[in-house]
């Protein structure tokens, strides 16, 4: 059984354009993971980039932007909050960013940012339990996407 943060936290999860204007409010963590099942079932490239963003009791705001590979069973994470920004490390380097779509237009990450879809689900868990904190269970490191070649 999942632990429900003890001070109630607002979540609200966008990636397919009715969501912009409707955000998915999770009432829990399992619902919160669910929403990644969700997308994952869906396996749409044109909406495979998902922003939640939680904002605590005492109006701190923290923002999980997630790409996800469906077909590949992988995705990367961008954590924003009071601690800076940070990017999920996986093992393999694709030698150059990569991207996710977010309503037509890309949303880069480093190109070793791939981890285990498993993984960000666990992690989804951690960020909503701990109210917004950077989760635990990922390696993280700093990266802008000022180095894309447009």
């Amino acid at each position: 059984m999942r632990r429900e943060p003890s001070i109630k936290s607002t979540v609200e999860v966008s990636y397919l354009p009715q969501h912009r204007d409707d955000p998915i409010t999770p009432e829990s963590a399992d619902e919160l993971v669910a929403v990644i099942d969700d997308m994952v079932s869906d396996f749409d490239l044109d909406h495979s980039y998902m922003m939640i963003i939680l904002t605590s009791a005492e109006d701190k705001v923290a923002v999980l932007n997630i790409g996800i590979l469906a077909d590949k069973g992988v995705g990367s994470m961008e954590f924003q909050g009071d601690e800076g920004g940070y990017y999920s490390k996986g093992v393999e380097d694709a030698g150059k960013p990569v991207f996710n779509w977010d309503f037509g237009n890309p949303r880069f990450f480093p190109g070793d940012s791939r981890i285990e879809i498993e993984s960000i689900k666990q992690a989804l868990v951690q960020f909503y339990e701990t109210g917004g904190s950077r989760p635990e269970n990922v390696d993280w490191q700093e990266w802008s996407d000022e180095t894309v070649d447009w």
